[in-house]
C-alpha cells in the first residue's frame, strides 16, 4: 500500500525535527562557549580598566610587612581596591600580590582586618596554582579557570602591575565561581527557551499533520497551537502588535504595551499616528503610504513614540504585511524594539565627540594624530595649528601642502625620529623640546608630549600627542640663567660664576693667568652724601672701565659691593704694569669730565700672576688681595681728603654759607671751649664740628635749600633729614667718626622739642649745645638774600628769650658774658 503524501510529510518533519534538535544542541554548546568567552572578555576588560586605580609607584613602595599598614601608599591602594570591589557586584575579593623569591605574598587587599577574608601584608599564599604562577612569569593579564583555595572556589582576573617594564605586583580580582557559571548558564538557557519554542512549534506542526485525519485531534492541535502562539506572542522579548488599515492597534503583546505604557484597552483603541513624534511622523508617512499601496514590503525606522506619561521614547519600528485573508492587506504586523538607551548612549557619544573636538580646538597648542614615518604624515591636526605654526591645519593633513617634518629645525629631525623609535619600542610616553620655523619665518621653541597607538598584535597604528609653544618659557629660562651668573647692576659676571671659572681655568692651557682685584674707594661716603644712585653710577663706571681696559679675553666679576675681580688668561707680567696704568688713565679721563669733584672715581688695584700650574689659584688670589690692601692704604687717605674737601665746597655752595661764616663759628666755639676748659681732643672736635655740622645739606634738594619763602610741612620734613645725612657721612669716615653724634644732635632743643631724636637738657651732647647757640647767633646777625641781619643787641635779647627753651641757659649766659662782651 503506497504511503500517503501526509506520511512523507510527517517523515520529513520528523527528520527535520531531529536535525533541528541536534543542531540546537550544537548551537547551545556554541552559545555556551560564546557566553563564557564574553564573560572572560568582560572581566578581562574590567581588569584592564582597573589598572587606572592602581599607581605602580604606590605598589613599588610597599615592602610586604606590617610596616606598610602605616604608609599612605598602603591606605590609598586599599581604598582603591575597595572601590573596585564596590564597582562590580560580583567581585568577592580584590588584592595585590608580589613574588618574593619562591613565595607569593599579599601586599594589600580590599577586606577589613576583622573580616574572615582579610590578608595582612606579607601573608604567604600557599595555594598558588600554575595559572597564577604563569601570570607572574609571563606578565600578562590572565583569567583563570575555577580554582579552590581556603576561602572558596573562584574565577580570578590577574593583572600585572608594571613600572618601566618591571613587574612590581599582581592585581587580583576574585569572582565567585558558582555565580560565574550561573550567569553563563542563565544566558544559555534564554537561547534554549527560544529554540525550545521553535522545536515545540515544529513538533506541533508534525503532530497536527499526523493527526489531521482526526478532527478531534485537529481541534486539540489547533487549540494547543493557539496556546503556543499566545505564549510565544506574549513572551516574546520584543513588542508585537497587529494594526488595522485604519491605523488602529488590534492586538498587542505585553512588551508592546509596557514599552508605550498603555493599558490594553488604550493600546487597542489608540491611533499610532497620535503617539508618534511630529518630526518622525513626517519621515514615516511617505514610507507608510507606499507600504499601503503595495510599493514596498514593509520598512524599518528608528522613531519616537509617546507613552502614557507624555514622554517620548526611542524605538526601532519594523512594519511587515500580515495576510489574514488571502492577499488582502487589511492588517499589518508592527514590531517594536526598545532602543531608547542605545540612542541616548549614541547621543552621549556624539556629544562627547563634539565636546572633545571643542576642547581640542581650545587647547593651548596643537593636538595631532600622525603616521609613524619620517615625514610625520598628519591624519588629524587641531585648530591650534594656525596659531602655533602659522599654517592651516589642512596644509599638514596627508602632507597636502606641507610636511610637518619640514618645519622642524634640521638639527633635531634625526634626533626626534630616533627618540620616537625608542619610545615606540618600549611602549613609553614621548617628551621632547625642539625648535620649529613658522610660516612667517620666525623660530619657536615647542614641547611635544605624545604616545604611540598599537593594535592588538602590538603594531603601531599611529602617534598621538600635543605640541605646545614654550618660547616664552625658554626666554625666561635664559634670562634666569643669565641673572644667575651675572651682576644685575653692572652686567659683569658675579661671584658664583667666578667660582666656576676658577675651576675651569685651573689648567696649564690658561697660564700665565693674571688675577686683578679692583676696589672702589669711598662708595659708602658717596652713598650717604649723595644717595645710592650716585654710588651705583660709580660702580657701573668702574665696571665699564675694567671691561674696556682689560680686553676681550678678560673675565670681569663683581665680587662685592664695591669690589671687582678680573681673570686675564695668557697675559704676561711684562704687560701687567702697562695695563694698570691704562686703567688709572681711564679713571682720570672719567673724573675730568665731572662737574662735581666729590663724585670722582677712585680705584685701588691689586694684582698677581700665575705662571706655574702647581701654584693654586687660591694662592694667587690671596697675593692679589694682599697687593690690593697695600695699595689701598696709600690711596685711601688722599682720596678721602679730596672727597671731603669737595663735599665741604659743595656744602658751602648749596647752603649759601661763606668761609667767613665758618671762620666766625670756629672763633666763637674756640673761646667757648677755652672758658669751659675743654681738653684738646674736645677742642679739635668742636672746631671740626663748626666747619662740617651742616655737611648733610649736600643731600637736600637745592629748590628746598634756596626757597625764599616759608617751607611747607613736606619740605620741612625733608630739610630736617640733613642732620641724619650728615651723621651717616661722618660715620663712613674714620676721620669724622668722632663728631658724628654732634652733627646728628646740633638741632636738638633744651626743652626736648628739637630734632631728630627729641632729646633734652643734659642728654644733648655738650659740643652740640655749644654749636647750636653760636650758629643761631651768627645766623641772626648776618644778612641773607631774603632778609637783613639783626642788630647785635636784638640777637642777644633773642638768645636770652630762648634760654631754657631752645638753648642751654648756662651756656647762653657764658656766650653773652665772656664771648660777646669780652
Amino acid at each position: 500500500m503506497p504511503k500517503s503524501p501526509r506520511t512523507y510529510i510527517n517523515n520529513f518533519l520528523l527528520g527535520f525535527i531531529i536535525l533541528f534538535f541536534i543542531g540546537s544542541l550544537v548551537f547551545l554548546n556554541y552559545r555556551y562557549a560564546y557566553y563564557k568567552q564574553a564573560e572572560i572578555d568582560l572581566v578581562r576588560n574590567f581588569g584592564v580598566s582597573s589598572e587606572v586605580f592602581i599607581n605602580p609607584v604606590d605598589v613599588q613602595s610597599l615592602s610586604g610587612s606590617e610596616e606598610d599598614l602605616n604608609k599612605v601608599n598602603y591606605q590609598f591602594l586599599k581604598t582603591n581596591l575597595r572601590k573596585l570591589k564596590e564597582a562590580h557586584d560580583s567581585i568577592a575579593f580584590s588584592y595585590i600580590m608580589r613574588q618574593v623569591d619562591d613565595q607569593y605574598i599579599f601586599l594589600v587587599d580590599s577586606e577589613d582586618p576583622d573580616t574572615e577574608g582579610y590578608s595582612p601584608p606579607g601573608q604567604v599564599y600557599d595555594e598558588i596554582d600554575e595559572q597564577t604562577e604563569n601570570a607572574f612569569r609571563l606578565k600578562t593579564i590572565t583569567v583563570t579557570s575555577p580554582e579552590t583555595d581556603r576561602w572558596g572556589t573562584w574565577v580570578s582576573v590577574l593583572v600585572p602591575i608594571m613600572k618601566q617594564n618591571e613587574l612590581v605586583g599582581l592585581l587580583g580580582l576574585d569572582f565567585d565561581a558558582q555565580a560565574w557559571n550561573r550567569t553563563i548558564l542563565n544566558k544559555t538557557l534564554n537561547d534554549a527557551y527560544g529554540l525550545l519554542s521553535i522545536l515545540l512549534l515544529l513538533i506541533l506542526v508534525f503532530w497536527n499533520n499526523k493527526k489531521s485525519q482526526d478532527l478531534h485531534s485537529v481541534a486539540i492541535q489547533l487549540r494547543d497551537s493557539e496556546s503556543l502562539f499566545k505564549a510565544v506572542f506574549n513572551q516574546a522579548p520584543i513588542g508585537i502588535a497587529t494594526i488595522s488599515k485604519d491605523s488602529r492597534v488590534a492586538m498587542a503583546n505585553p512588551v508592546y504595551q509596557s514599552m508605550i505604557e498603555f493599558t490594553h484597552v488604550n493600546v487597542v483603541n489608540n491611533n499610532w499616528k497620535k503617539m508618534s513624534h511630529p518630526d518622525d511622523l513626517a519621515k514615516e508617512m511617505p514610507l507608510f503610504e507606499a507600504f499601503l499601496k503595495g510599493e514596498n514590503d514593509g520598512y524599518e525606522l528608528i522613531k519616537r513614540l509617546k507613552n502614557d506619561q507624555d514622554e517620548y521614547r526611542w524605538i526601532n519600528l519594523i512594519i511587515r504585511p500580515l495576510f489574514l485573508d488571502r492577499d488582502s492587506r487589511d492588517s499589518y504586523l508592527c514590531i517594536l524594539q526598545d532602543v531608547h538607551e542605545q540612542v541616548k548612549t549614541m547621543e552621549a557619544l556624539r556629544e562627547s565627540e563634539r565636546s572633545k573636538g571643542l576642547l581640542l580646538s581650545h587647547l593651548p597648542g596643537m593636538a595631532y594624530r600622525c603616521r609613524y614615518d619620517r615625514d610625520w604624515t598628519m591624519e588629524y591636526v587641531s585648530p591650534g595649528c594656525k596659531e602655533l605654526t602659522g599654517y592651516d591645519a589642512d596644509d599638514f593633513i596627508e602632507s597636502k601642502r606641507m610636511r610637518f617634518n619640514d618645519i622642524i629645525d634640521d638639527q633635531y629631525r634625526d634626533t626626534l625620529f630616533n627618540q620616537w623609535s625608542q619610545v615606540v619600542l618600549k611602549h613609553e610616553n614621548f617628551k621632547a623640546e625642539y625648535e620649529i620655523t613658522t610660516a612667517d619665518g620666525n623660530r619657536k621653541w615647542v614641547l611635544e608630549l605624545g604616545q604611540a597607538v598599537y593594535d592588538p598584535e602590538g603594531n603601531v597604528l599611529a602617534l598621538e600627542g600635543i605640541i605646545i609653544d614654550i618660547t616664552d618659557v625658554k626666554l625666561r629660562d635664559a634670562q634666569i640663567q643669565y641673572l644667575d651668573m651675572h651682576d644685575v647692576l653692572t652686567g659683569t659676571y658675579n661671584r658664583k660664576y667666578l667660582e666656576i671659572e676658577t675651576i675651569r681655568t685651573n689648567q696649564a692651557l690658561y697660564c700665565p693667568l693674571v688675577v686683578l682685584i679692583a676696589d672702589i674707594n669711598g662708595v659708602r661716603l658717596i652713598n650717604d652724601a649723595f644717595g645710592y644712585k650716585e654710588g651705583d653710577q660709580l660702580i657701573i663706571q668702574a665696571a665699564s672701565i675694567l671691561k674696556q681696559s682689560c680686553g676681550r679675553d678678560a673675565l670681569v666679576f663683581r665680587t662685592g659691593g664695591d669690589e671687582f675681580t678680573v681673570l686675564i688668561p695668557h697675559h704676561h707680567e711684562s704687560n701687567l704694569h702697562e695695563l694698570i696704568n691704562h686703567i688709572k688713565y681711564q679713571v682720570d679721563l672719567y673724573n675730568e669730565q665731572l662737574d662735581n669733584t666729590a663724585l670722582n672715581l677712585s680705584l685701588s688695584l691689586g694684582s698677581a700672576i700665575r705662571t706655574d700650574i702647581n701654584v693654586s689659584i687660591e694662592q694667587v688670589m690671596k697675593e692679589a688681595v694682599e697687593s690690593l690692601h697695600k695699595n689701598k692704604l696709600l690711596d685711601r687717605k688722599s682720596h678721602f681728603s679730596s672727597v671731603l674737601s669737595s663735599m665741604q665746597a659743595t656744602m658751602i655752595a648749596k647752603s649759601e654759607e661763606t668761609e667767613e661764616h665758618t671762620g666766625r663759628l670756629a672763633a666763637y666755639v674756640r673761646k667757648m671751649g677755652e672758658w669751659l676748659n675743654l681738653n684738646q681732643s674736645q677742642m679739635d672736635n668742636l672746631i671740626l664740628l663748626s666747619m662740617l655740622h651742616d655737611i648733610g645739606k649736600i643731600g637736600i634738594p637745592e629748590h628746598i635749600l634756596h626757597k625764599p619763602g616759608k617751607l611747607t610741612d613736606e619740605e620741612w620734613i625733608i630739610m630736617r633729614k640733613h642732620t641724619e645725612i650728615g651723621h651717616r657721612i661722618a660715620l663712613a669716615s674714620p676721620e669724622l667718626h668722632s663728631i658724628a653724634p654732634y652733627i646728628l644732635t646740633h638741632h636738638e632743643r633744651w626743652d626736648g622739642k628739637g630734632y631728630p631724636k627729641g632729646i633734652k637738657a643734659d642728654d644733648i651732647p655738650l659740643l652740640a649745645r655749644i654749636l647750636s647757640i653760636v650758629d643761631a647767633y651768627d645766623a641772626m646777625t648776618q644778612d641773607r638774600v631774603y632778609r637783613k641781619g639783626m642788630p647785635r643787641e636784638d640777637a642777644i635779647n633773642e638768645l636770652r628769650r630762648c634760654a631754657g627753651s631752645q638753648f642751654d641757659p648756662s651756656l647762653v649766659d657764658l656766650f653773652i658774658t665772656h664771648v660777646l662782651y669780652e
